[in-house]
């Protein structure tokens, strides 16, 4: 990280995370493709959302044989159906997966099983996998065959979606829902591993399925793991985890407590040290590692992933209550790193540096959005580039007014604030990790003089590779008379003492920044144990997400795996 002090053309100053100043680094490179041009992002070349009324809906297209008296003939609207939807339309949408051979209940919630069986006839069909039931996706369904009878029952699963009925589910399609993955977050017990889910140990059978379910999100509010410490609670995602770790020669059943088989990547990728996080399984970061050096991602990597995302919003959940919009999305992107080419919209592109703080403020722009929550602003575009920048410059404004208002905590008295989950902070670590300048993060807990935050251009696998990572720091005081940014502080650190301008230890960090993002947002624990997720600033107001808003944002940025627990 350069020199980020405000500068004249550049009032973001060092929120922009660029470095060198400039206007047009600040908001627009965030959101434009790294090509060799700048090109912008391209829209989706393919999509079944919503036209907004530029496309005709479909009209039913029932076979005479399921309809003998002929109504089939009537032509009947279709609307387009996305997580979230209920009613009969929804049933009546399960129906048809069910009879397409992908099963799952008609009970008129629309929630992550039923989108991962969307998703799953969408790849089957060769329609945009987005998981919205659009005019083509309608189409297809409804000139769908029915699957064969099955030949056996599904085991049974209790919380979230019931799991389908034995009649619905093909027997060419092994039982592929997972069993806690509905519309309510189940009630959580504490145990040495961390969460545990009260029941559904029970879940279907490993196998594509299960992977085609788990990239599309449907085992997102599944990650609780058992109190042993050596699983997750969920048996289709315990199944996955066990071939996911034979498939990287990881050993899955290792538990907290296991002395690193590393302490990161290259000392000389990213701002962190990428230490691992104390109570998580050891697999956690080695996953992350393995992820960070691919640089051609499949459906293994993206299952890996999604795996980590699990365990990582279920332990958050667990160890604080919530799930602040800036951690959901930092997990969602967690293992991205320069050189696998899926950071780029936090502002990660190959050949990239310095993007720390661009990665923590994007990540809660998106996170907000993909909750449907966003900046208040006196209009909003459709387009993905155009909306995210009037974003990012609402986000700006809402950051000066804070610093000027005191509510920026600085100096001395960030050195001993309490951080909240969601807070974006600037640190400065220790050993050869990052300039002196610092590193900037999302925490994700406090502790004493625990800190476990999430970052972007933290510690990667490859030489001058930063990364999307979960690490955990030991935080320090730093020594009396220390200033930070001091014109007169060195400014390499080959130049500073051990102690005096930075920890002298990797892993040890100084906190010297922290913008209260935390208090955007206000979390209220429900009944049945979810949490729902309200605006808590006058800067916030509630509206489409991020994919009714923009059709054409990137689908790896958008988040609509509709965690009760997440999204209220």
């Amino acid at each position: 990280m350069r020199d980020r002090r405000p500068h004249e053309d550049d009032p973001a100053g060092w929120l922009g995370g660029h470095g060198a100043p400039g206007k047009a680094t600040r908001s627009e490179r965030i959101y434009r493709r790294a090509t060799g041009t700048g090109t912008a992002i391209h829209p989706l070349a393919a999509t079944d959302a919503d036209p907004g009324g530029g496309e005709a809906p479909a009209t039913e297209a029932t076979s005479p044989a399921d309809d003998p008296f002929g109504q089939h003939l009537v032509a009947r609207e279709h609307p387009t159906l996305r997580v979230g939807a209920t009613g009969p339309d929804v049933v009546e949408l399960q129906e048809k997966l069910s009879r397409a051979g992908h099963a799952c209940t008609p009970d008129g919630q629309f929630g992550p099983m039923t989108r991962a069986a969307v998703v799953a006839f969408q790849s089957a069909h060769g329609l945009a996998a987005d998981g919205i039931v659009g005019p083509m996706t309608w189409g297809a369904l409804d000139g769908a065959k029915a699957a064969p009878a099955p030949a056996a029952t599904p085991p049974a699963a209790t919380g979230g979606e019931a799991p389908p009925p034995a009649a619905t589910t093909p027997a060419s399609t092994p039982a592929a829902t997972p069993a806690s993955t509905g519309e309510t977050t189940p009630a959580s017990t504490s145990g040495p591993a961390g969460p545990a889910n009260a029941g559904t140990a029970a879940g279907p059978a490993a196998g594509s399925d299960v992977r085609a379910s788990l990239i599309a999100g449907g085992f997102a509010d599944s990650g609780a793991y058992k109190p042993t410490g050596d699983g997750f609670v969920n048996a289709a995602l315990d199944g996955e985890l066990e071939r996911l770790g034979a498939r990287w020669g990881v050993d899955v059943r290792a538990r907290p407590g296991t002395p690193e088989a590393a302490s990161g990547g290259s000392p000389y990728a990213g701002d962190s040290a990428g230490k691992g996080v104390k109570s998580h399984p050891p697999w956690v970061k080695a996953f992350q590692n393995k992820l960070m050096g691919v640089a051609k991602w499949g459906d293994d990597e993206r299952a890996s992933q999604r795996i980590v995302e699990a365990f990582v919003r279920a332990w958050a959940t667990h160890e604080t209550g919530q799930l602040p919009p800036g951690v959901e999305q930092m997990a969602h992107q967690i293992g991205a790193s320069e050189g696998n080419g899926q950071a780029e919209n936090l502002g990660g592109y190959k050949g990239g540096s310095n993007w720390c703080a661009q990665a923590s403020t994007s990540a809660l722009i998106y996170g907000l959005y993909n909750r449907g929550l966003r900046f208040v602003d006196s209009t909003h575009s459709n387009k993905y580039v155009v909306e995210m920048g009037k974003q990012t410059n609402r986000y700006v404004a809402w950051y000066q007014k804070q610093a000027s208002s005191g509510k920026v905590v600085g100096g001395a008295k960030a050195h001993t604030a309490q951080l909240e989950p969601g807070d974006i902070i600037s640190v400065v670590n220790g050993g050869p990790a990052g300039p002196l300048s610092g590193h900037v993060a999302t925490v994700v807990k406090h502790d004493g003089d625990s800190i476990v935050y999430i970052s972007g251009n933290a510690s990667g696998v490859v030489a001058s590779e930063g990364a999307v990572r979960i690490e955990e720091v030991r935080r320090e005081i730093p020594p009396p008379g220390y200033v930070w940014m001091a014109a007169s502080n060195p400014k390499d650190r080959s130049q500073a003492p051990p102690g005096k301008y930075a920890p002298a230890e990797s892993g040890v960090s100084w906190v010297v920044s922290v913008i209260k993002a935390s208090a955007l947002t206000k979390i209220q624990a429900l009944a049945d144990g979810a949490v729902a997720v309200e605006p808590a600033d006058p800067a916030i107001e509630r509206g489409p997400r991020l994919s009714e808003q923009c059709p054409d944002a990137p689908a790896h940025m958008v988040n609509d795996s509709a965690s009760t627990a997440a999204n209220g």
